[in-house]
């Protein structure tokens, strides 16, 4: 999500002058500088060349299929484009699978969180399919069939699975229980701060979430569901897009902004640094004894998976996580594992990639492989 702005020489003084796209990038001067040209679109991610002038008038430029972005403007009105046929897909294996499956459902299809059995999925999709608010889907394991939740980005599946925590993804951020069988929505509060993601608690009553006070920096807090006041477990400037819960529910083992991964008690305390935890890497699951954790580096592929024990600081050799997507450019996106190592789900990007000159006045492009 962002808008287009203006800023002086200076880097000061910035004024926002488009409204608010869900995807928006590229971004270049017209011929005569009397409008920015950029791509976005308000809902998945099928960016199309939009403009506007300093005083916030909007206009269309050109809409053609696929994904574009904006490289550069000519003097003489063309435009250099990318076009990107990209997806979002999700391949796992469950509890009594041999091989990975591919989980994907529509077209932007990200895991959240993966039951303690290993056989229900939660997970979100942001593209077209789902949505200009998304929508959060469970489906098991075995492939069968997804149920939709509602809307917004789902984030944690309750152990006993039947809640799941979601949020919506326009300001005010505001969080959801869904129901995952019969029952009502009820929203949740957290006293003035903003949830950005979360993992529920064994006791199926409360919740560990990533957010923030207002101008204030990210941190860790966890709350109870019936009081809506969370209280903080971490310093601000923690980097926790992925962190795990241990199994008794005591600690949670996360990364703060050195890169260094720490402990962090529940009930409050200082972080305790884990020895031999690597730079870079992030822990993805607990073992079942809690005397481990699995941590991964977010830029191998395949992922390659090292048990770190705790207490001495070494981990093994580590386990390779293959996937049987492997086309153009590929990413990790998200991955959720079970403490067993053994159940899986992963998120992978798939990126293709053309170039065209394109005339706005008249469309007009020739297209090669770029």
């Amino acid at each position: 999500m962002g808008f287009v702005s203006l800023i002086d020489s200076n880097g000061n003084n910035r004024k926002y002058i488009s409204k608010e796209w869900e995807s928006v990038q590229g971004l270049a001067w017209s011929p005569v500088a009397d409008e920015v040209w950029f791509t976005s679109t308000k809902v998945g991610n099928d960016r199309f060349l939009n403009a506007v002038t300093s005083s916030g008038v909007e206009r269309l430029l050109a809409r053609e299929p696929g994904t574009l972005t904006l490289q550069d403007v000519a003097r003489d009105g063309r435009v250099l484009l990318t076009r990107d046929v990209a997806r979002v897909g999700m391949v796992g294996m469950g509890p009594t699978a041999t091989k990975e499956t591919d989980l994907s459902w529509l077209d932007w299809s990200a895991p959240t969180d993966l039951s303690l059995d290993g056989k229900t999925l939660l997970f979100l999709e942001s593209g077209e399919g789902g949505g200009e608010n998304y929508s959060a889907y469970i489906r098991n394991t075995d492939g069968s069939p997804a149920v939709r939740l509602g809307d917004g980005a789902a984030y944690a599946l309750s152990p006993d699975q039947k809640w799941v925590i979601a949020c919506r993804i326009h300001s005010p951020l505001e969080s959801t229980l869904l129901p995952t069988g019969a029952g009502e929505s009820r929203k949740l509060t957290h006293g003035g701060v903003e949830l950005v993601r979360a993992h529920w608690l064994p006791d199926n009553k409360r919740f560990v979430f990533l957010g923030h006070e207002k101008d204030r920096g990210l941190r860790l807090w966890v709350q109870n569901l019936e009081d809506g006041n969370p209280t903080a477990i971490s310093p601000e400037g923690i980097q926790a897009t992925q962190w795990v819960i241990s199994p008794d529910g005591k600690m949670v083992a996360a990364v703060q902004s050195d890169r260094k991964g720490y402990l962090l008690a529940i009930d409050g305390g200082n972080p305790q640094a884990i020895s031999g935890f690597p730079a870079g890497y992030v822990p993805v699951g607990w073992s079942n004894d809690g005397q481990s954790i699995w941590v991964y580096n977010p830029g191998d592929l395949p992922a390659k998976v090292y048990r770190l024990n705790l207490a001495t600081g070494q981990n093994n050799s580590g386990k390779h996580l293959c996937l049987q997507m492997r086309r153009a450019l590929l990413t990790w996106a998200q991955f959720s594992l079970h403490r067993t190592a053994n159940r899986t789900s992963t998120s992978t990007a798939e990126r293709f990639p053309t170039c065209s000159w394109s005339r706005a006045s008249s469309r007009r492009h020739r297209e090669s492989s770029f």
